[in-house]
């Protein structure tokens, strides 16, 4: 396991890191916990009908549970490493059992735009688990994280719902308020 831990806190918002963590760790690995661990909160936040957007997925299982144990049949996850999409797409959607689980190489970062230009249609809800932290470690870290909500706004319908497992660090909170509170 140190052998996949970065050199420098703000490798976890590089695209090399990820590439290089997940050629190495192929099985699953759940940031902050798997699904079982936090069921009763997924089941609160994420509705079988909702069209769900899971960001930085990596190789967590999240949206396979989801789509398994909480009926959730559209769900798009994606990540900025092609490695981990090429092995989740091998895992997950080889025999075409789960039509609705889909897994996608793309930014966070490029959200807004493919909404506004119709490649993508907005979520009822977008999930992060661990992405915003990783996000926010590296530098410029402040206006990364208020780019990546604003794409993630873009990409909400009305009333969609943004879910956020964090280890809430102050500055992670700090942030959350500046955008949604008092931007």
């Amino acid at each position: 396991m140190k052998s996949l831990l970065p050199r420098a806190i703000g490798d976890f918002s590089k695209r090399e890191y990820w590439e290089k963590f997940f050629q190495t760790r192929q099985s699953a690995f759940e940031w902050y916990g798997d699904f079982l661990q936090h069921s009763e909160f997924f089941s609160k936040y994420v509705k079988k009908s909702d069209r769900v957007l899971i960001v930085g997925c990596g190789n967590s299982d999240l949206g396979l549970m989801l789509f398994d144990k909480l009926g959730v049949t559209n769900i798009t996850n994606i990540d900025i490493s092609d490695t981990t999409i090429h092995q989740m797409r091998e895992k997950h959607c080889t025999h075409n059992t789960r039509p609705g689980l889909t897994y996608e190489c793309m930014d966070v970062f490029t959200l807004e735009d493919r909404i506004k230009s119709g490649e993508l249609q907005p979520f009822s809800c977008v999930l992060d688990k661990g992405t915003l932290d990783a996000i926010h470690s590296g530098e410029n870290s402040e206006l990364n994280a208020l780019e990546m909500f604003k794409n993630i706004d873009c990409s909400l319908k009305l009333m969609g719902r943004y879910v956020i497992l964090t280890l809430a660090q102050e500055h992670i909170i700090q942030s959350i308020c500046n955008y949604f509170v008092h931007g």
